[in-house]
């Protein structure tokens, strides 16, 4: 069951998301300028030229002009503005390529695992979840102890769930190497809401607002393990600290009707 105030938990972390919600362009084009090479990611090649055949004539020519001199910063505005992060991702993976640079492989895996987010066909999951994994890991063969790489990695094979134990293993392992990590802690306290492990989840919260009591996100998944356990003293605890750090009045007053809407 979903947690009467489960919409507060995307206040904190999802605003800078909001700027790529997915829409695929509707507009009939001419036949599409050629799709960017773009080495180990040709199977992302099927939305790319679909996108580009929906293009106007004059975009899918500036494209055109801008994969041919690989101008980087064009092509990712290019599909910035068109709202496609799968394939925003794609061309920072092919700077990546071309570079050879660590910041933007993890850049690449960062995005293509966001636009898993906004993805309306089933059938790319996989691929954004490939792309992804293929670009944390060329990170992590070139910095075996990348711990930001690590954690995404882990992300990504329990989101897909098609092998979620190896992102669990990773996840335990960052733990060995540095407990105090808050972004392992929390991300262990939401794998284990997923698998309805309520007290393991509100250990992890705790130790993560131990760790930081300025990660004030926190708050927002206590209350949510509390109020999955019946705990809803405890849930209105969790939110009403939450509400007294938020520097934000808009917040605050929705905390406040999620709390009233809370009954034991």
């Amino acid at each position: 069951m979903l947690s009467k105030f489960a919409p507060l938990l995307w206040i904190a972390g999802a605003l800078l998301l909001c700027v790529l919600l997915f829409l695929l362009p509707r507009t009939p084009a001419p036949k599409p300028a050629p799709a960017l090479p773009v080495s180990g990611a040709a199977d992302i090649g099927f939305w790319l030229k679909r996108a580009l055949a929906q293009e106007p004539a004059s975009r899918a020519q500036k494209y055109q002009r801008w994969a041919n001199t690989k101008s980087w910063d064009s092509l990712k505005w290019f599909w910035n503005t068109a709202k496609r992060p799968d394939l925003l991702a794609s061309i920072v993976e092919a700077q990546a390529a071309q570079q050879n640079s660590d910041s933007l492989w993890l850049l690449a895996g960062k995005t293509y695992y966001k636009a898993v987010r906004f993805c309306t066909d089933s059938t790319e999951l996989p691929v954004l979840f490939e792309a992804s994994r293929r670009c944390l890991q060329t990170v992590l063969k070139h910095t075996p102890a990348h711990a930001e790489a690590k954690l995404l990695l882990a992300s990504c094979w329990v989101d897909e769930g098609r092998d979620p134990m190896k992102g669990i293993s990773l996840l335990r392992e960052l733990e060995a190497t540095d407990s105090t990590r808050t972004d392992v802690q929390l991300t262990l306290g939401l794998f284990s809401m997923r698998s309805q492990q309520f007290d393991k989840a509100v250990r992890r919260f705790k130790t993560v607002l131990r760790l930081d009591p300025a990660y004030i996100e926190a708050y927002l998944h206590l209350a949510d393990a509390y109020q999955q356990q019946g705990r809803i003293d405890q849930a209105r605890e969790a939110l009403s600290a939450y509400a007294g750090l938020t520097p934000n009045p808009a917040e605050r007053e929705e905390i406040k009707n999620y709390i009233n809407q809370l009954h034991n």
